[in-house]
């Protein structure tokens, strides 16, 4: 109660940005963390079907 209109309205705006940048920083590291899984998930399809390819010889 003690504070002023303009002032709840600051803090209200700068909790908004905090949670957009904290928002954008998890965006990135999930877009990292799927482009690793993807790599992996090639990686192990490639090196069973080396497998499969070397048992049939």
């Amino acid at each position: 109660m003690a504070q002023s209109t303009e002032e709840v309205a600051d803090a209200a705006i700068l909790e908004l940005w905090r949670c957009i940048h904290l928002h954008h920083l998890r965006t990135i590291k999930l877009q990292r963390a799927t482009r690793y899984l993807l790599a992996s998930a090639m990686i192990l399809v490639a090196m069973t079907a080396e497998k499969m390819l070397f048992e049939l010889f």
